[in-house]
């Protein structure tokens, strides 16, 4: 036996048991792959989640223009319109002083700019030159609708990792740490009520 060999029997001759033994083998795989694989399972579960608040929002600003362009509406101040969205949302989202709602007259279809939406975050007051419009109209008129709620992450640690793998967060601006501005749009014609 050269003395190399018995250098290494010397040193490593007594692990020899522990390198056949294969027990545990399954846990320090699972330990390693474990978070990997719970960070894309809850990551997929964020994201289906952010797409039906996006969803939400669009039903809600639906029912706005439903109840704008049959004259339900009129005559009704912001917090009435806003009340119509929140109870059409409130199964998924909780209208706690983060949605901003806009109503704009419009001269026509083609002549238009809507420009940044106006979002506030919960227990955030806007001044009242930064609150957004709010018109009430009339039979016939063009009319744009517009709601931004700012909402948060379900689990916030995997704020990359849900956005990266799913892309669902490059058209979800980020307003504060940990707070995403849901936008959703409408124009209409009112009917002649």
């Amino acid at each position: 036996m050269s003395f190399r060999h018995k250098r290494y029997s010397a040193l490593f001759g007594s692990c020899r048991p522990f390198a056949n033994n294969k027990r545990g083998t399954a846990v320090i795989e699972f330990a390693i792959l474990a978070p990997l694989f719970f960070a894309i399972l809850f990551s997929g579960f964020e994201a289906g989640m952010m797409y039906l608040k996006i969803g939400m929002v669009d039903h809600g600003v639906s029912e706005i223009s439903r109840q704008i362009y049959t004259g339900k509406a009129k005559g009704k101040s912001a917090e009435d319109v806003m009340d119509i969205f929140c109870d059409s949302v409130h199964t998924v989202i909780k209208c706690d002083g983060n949605v901003t709602l806009e109503i704009r007259k419009l001269s026509g279809y083609s002549s238009f700019d809507p420009g940044a939406a106006t979002c506030v975050n919960t227990g955030e007051d806007l001044k009242d030159e930064d609150k957004p419009a709010y018109a009430n109209t009339a039979g016939g008129d063009i009319v744009y609708i517009r709601v931004c709620v700012n909402t948060s992450l379900l689990v916030p640690g995997l704020k990359n990792m849900t956005f990266y793998l799913t892309n669902v967060g490059l058209q979800l601006p980020e307003s504060a740490p940990g707070k995403y501005e849901l936008t959703s749009s409408t124009v209409i014609r009112n009917e002649p009520f």
